[in-house]
C-alpha cells in the first residue's frame, strides 16, 4: 500500500496520482528562470499561489515579477531576510497558511506562498526580476492563479526532459492552425503562407506552440516567421518552440537557398498556447524526476538522491 501525503495545501496542489513528478532548479549560475509567453493579468480578488524552495541568501532573490516596472506583481526574498511585495496590489501574504510576517523561511524546504490581489497587476517572470537578474537559485514546483475559486492558470514544472516548453494546465492548446498539406520544395519558392479564414490566422499578442519536422534538406535553411519574429527550423529533424508576443496575423515558412527537387519536406503544426511558459537557461541537467516519500514528508530525486523536504 502506498502512503499518501497528508490532506493539506500540498495535496490540493498535487493530485494523489502524481506521486512521481519532475521538478526544476532555476540556477543563478546558469541565469535560469521561467518566462510566460504572455503576461498574466491579475484582478482584485484573485489568489496567487507560488510553490517552491525557500532559504536565506546573501543576495536578493525574485520569486515572481511582472514584465516591466509598471503594474508588476513582484515577490522578492531580500538579502536581509525579508519577504517583500507591493502592498498596493496585495492585501495579504501567507506562507503555508500562516501570515508571512514579511520574513523569508530559512529552512530550505518547499513552501506554499499565497497572495491575495487587490489591484490590477501582471506576472510574466518566475524565478527572476523582469530584466533577468536576481535569480531564485532554488527548486521551483508550480504557480497557480485562482479567480472566484476556479483555477485559471496552472504552471507546473512537472515536465519531462527534452523540452523547454511548460504548459499552462488550465489553458489547453487551441486547434491546429496550419491546416495544409506537408510543404514540398521545387526550388522556386521563397515562402509558404498560412491560408484560410480569419479565425485560422494568428492573433496579435497571442502565443503559439509550433512543431516542425524536416526531412530531405540537403542545402539552405528554413525559418518559421510569426509576423516579424523568426524562429530557425532545424535541418532534417524536429524543432519545437514557443512563439510569444506575436505582432502580426501572418504565419509563413521562409526558405533560403533550398536545393530544388531534392525531396525536402516540412511537416508543420501550429497551435495557440495561451499563457504557456518556457524555460530560459534551464537545461535537462537542472530537471529531475522525484518520488514522494511520505515518511520523510519530502520529494526524493531519482538521479541524485536530492531531498526536498516539504514544510508542514
Amino acid at each position: 500500500m502506498v502512503n499518501l501525503p497528508k490532506a493539506n495545501w500540498f495535496t490540493s496542489f498535487f493530485t494523489l496520482n502524481k506521486i512521481t513528478r519532475y521538478i526544476a532548479t532555476l540556477k543563478a549560475s546558469d541565469g535560469g528562470y521561467i518566462k510566460l509567453a504572455q503576461p498574466i493579468e491579475l484582478q482584485a480578488g484573485d489568489e496567487v499561489e507560488w510553490i517552491g524552495q525557500m532559504d536565506s541568501s546573501s543576495t536578493n532573490r525574485y520569486l515572481l515579477d511582472g514584465y516591466n516596472s509598471v503594474d508588476r506583481l513582484y515577490l522578492i526574498s531580500q538579502s536581509d531576510g525579508s519577504l517583500n511585495t507591493d502592498y498596493g496590489k496585495v492585501s495579504t501574504v501567507t506562507i503555508d497558511g500562516l501570515d508571512a510576517g514579511g520574513i523569508t523561511p530559512t529552512d530550505g524546504k518547499v513552501h506554499n506562498v499565497k497572495l491575495t490581489i487587490i489591484g490590477t497587476c501582471y506576472i510574466q517572470y518566475i524565478g527572476s526580476r523582469y530584466n533577468a537578474v536576481e535569480f531564485l537559485d532554488q527548486a521551483f514546483l508550480g504557480l497557480i492563479v485562482r479567480r472566484n475559486g476556479n483555477v485559471i492558470h496552472n504552471i507546473s514544472t512537472n515536465v519531462a526532459k527534452g523540452t523547454t516548453i511548460i504548459p499552462n494546465l488550465a489553458q489547453p492548446l487551441g486547434s491546429e492552425l496550419w491546416q495544409q498539406a506537408n510543404l514540398t520544395f521545387t526550388g522556386t519558392e521563397s515562402a509558404f503562407s498560412l491560408v484560410g479564414t480569419a479565425q485560422q490566422n494568428l492573433i496579435v499578442s497571442n502565443a503559439y506552440v509550433f512543431k516542425a519536422e524536416v526531412t530531405g534538406l540537403t542545402s539552405g535553411s528554413l525559418l518559421l516567421q510569426f509576423g516579424s519574429k523568426s524562429y530557425p527550423i532545424n535541418s532534417n529533424g524536429i524543432t519545437e518552440g514557443l512563439a510569444s508576443d506575436v505582432d502580426a496575423t501572418q504565419l509563413r515558412v521562409i526558405t533560403s537557398s533550398v536545393a530544388p527537387n531534392q525531396g525536402t519536406e516540412v511537416k508543420l503544426s501550429v497551435k495557440e498556447a495561451p499563457h504557456w511558459a518556457e524555460y530560459i537557461n534551464v537545461t535537462d541537467d537542472n530537471k529531475e524526476q522525484f518520488t514522494w516519500d511520505a515518511e520523510r514528508y519530502a520529494w526524493v530525486g531519482g538521479d541524485t538522491g536530492k531531498i526536498l523536504e516539504v514544510a508542514q
